[in-house]
């Protein structure tokens, strides 16, 4: 048998048309549909009613414009003032954000010195002025010179810590190379059986990915 409609309206109030009154059907309240809601199609588009993200080439374009620094002047990441913090806690990565501007009109996959403020060296780190992370820290000391020599240590250091830990006695698949854990910015390396499998996936490691294809 059909369910028995009625309709329930709170104690000592007046009947309007907002909001509906509710219908009982089957001993659970619904609320009635009124002609003043709004879709619930317009409320979404209303929400997810952004501006569109810019194309890739419009970005850079963007952010070139906005940090470009001296020309003049040697080439050097300057940080804002303040925004150095997550650097002195070793933080590898750098956003765009974080920039006061860039000297010296560099290419994206150059690597550059990264100073505070003040001038204080930071870091060396791979530049990208086509991602929000700007730059990848290479390296933390200022003496040292991000080369061949550099990559091959590098991967000679990340082998070796799976050599410690006899991975290879439990399987011939593994990470050999794991990016920021060991050092390397955007690089992946991947051993399945006899077959390494190298991913790239920042402007620093491209930059270089011939020396490390070599080692």
């Amino acid at each position: 048998p059909a369910r028995k409609e009625e309709t329930v309206t709170r104690p000592n109030s007046k009947r309007s048309s907002f909001p509906p009154p509710m219908k009982k059907f089957g001993g659970r309240l619904r609320r009635k549909s009124s002609k003043t809601d709004t879709p619930r199609s317009e409320q979404n588009k209303e929400r997810t009613n952004h501006q569109a993200v810019p194309a890739t080439g419009e970005f850079t374009n963007h952010l070139v414009s906005r940090l470009r620094g001296n020309d003049g002047k040697p080439a050097a990441i300057i940080l804002k003032a303040g925004r150095e913090k997550s650097l002195l806690r070793r933080h590898p990565w750098i956003f765009s954000g974080a920039i006061e501007r860039v000297d010296g009109a560099p290419v994206g996959g150059d690597t550059l010195p990264v100073r505070d403020a003040s001038g204080n060296f930071l870091s060396w780190a791979a530049y990208n002025p086509n991602s929000q992370i700007t730059a990848r820290v290479w390296s933390w000391r200022e003496d040292e010179v991000i080369d061949a020599e550099f990559f091959s240590n590098k991967i000679s250091s990340a082998l070796g810590g799976r050599r410690e830990l006899k991975l290879a006695d439990q399987s011939s698949g593994m990470r050999l190379i794991h990016a920021e854990s060991d050092g390397l910015p955007g690089l992946i390396v991947d051993q399945y059986g006899d077959v390494q499998v190298m991913q790239i996936g920042s402007a620093g490691a491209e930059r270089w990915r011939d020396t490390i294809t070599g080692i």
